[in-house]
């Protein structure tokens, strides 16, 4: 039986040369979850090959029934690699003000829920 909800913290570097690690961590979640949250706090930088992966699982989850979510506080380094790589006006401070400008990221109407490492669920 899949839990209600997962939390992944992903750290270090986003890239491609992390890709399958990344991408199978991403799909054991949401084999065994129905809302998986992403924590990005411990992550340091990105490349394109992150930003498929979101985009990639997100549809994925979405053909599943299931959600995918971002957390928490994003570094310092990441945020400025989300303005410089043109993904973001500015800088987002958290998984889910990342969430709510990533474009398409979230099907309309939907609501952004925050979690914490630990797993536990905070409301926005």
């Amino acid at each position: 039986m899949a839990e209600d909800l997962n939390v992944i913290t992903l750290d270090g570097n986003l890239t491609i040369d992390r890709g399958t690690e990344l991408r199978d961590a991403v799909q054991a979640g949401l084999n065994n979850t129905r809302q998986l949250f992403l924590n990005l706090s411990h992550a340091t930088g990105a490349d394109m090959s992150f930003f498929h992966l979101l985009y990639a699982a997100q549809k994925e989850a979405r053909a599943m029934g299931k959600e995918i979510h971002l957390s928490g506080a994003i570094t310092e380094e990441l945020r400025g690699l989300f303005v410089t790589g043109g993904f973001c006006k500015e800088a987002p401070a958290t998984g889910r003000e990342l969430e709510a400008v990533l474009l398409e990221f979230l099907p309309p109407g939907s609501e952004v829920a925050e979690t914490g490492e630990t797993g536990e669920r905070v409301d926005p």
